[in-house]
């Protein structure tokens, strides 16, 4: 639900990934201004992926963020 949230308001998007032969979800400029980031890493059997990373103003950022959240979950 949040990220959800974040991509319809632009914080993160979710693209193709040519290299990973999949669709992935990266963070935005708008995001990354927030302290939302992405870092591409290795799972333990070998597989690719990229994981999203909140730092402590982007903790905080979601947390401010909640209500809006959770009403644009029940507006579905």
């Amino acid at each position: 639900m949040i990220t959800d949230w974040l991509k319809k308001n632009g914080y993160l998007i979710e693209k193709e990934d040519n290299q990973l032969g999949k669709k992935v979800t990266l963070t935005t400029e708008k995001g990354q201004a927030v302290g939302i980031t992405h870092s591409l890493q290795t799972s333990m059997s070998g597989t690719a992926y990229y994981r999203i990373e909140y730092d402590k103003a982007g903790q905080e950022f979601v947390l401010q963020n909640l209500s809006e959240i959770l009403e644009a979950q029940h507006s579905e």
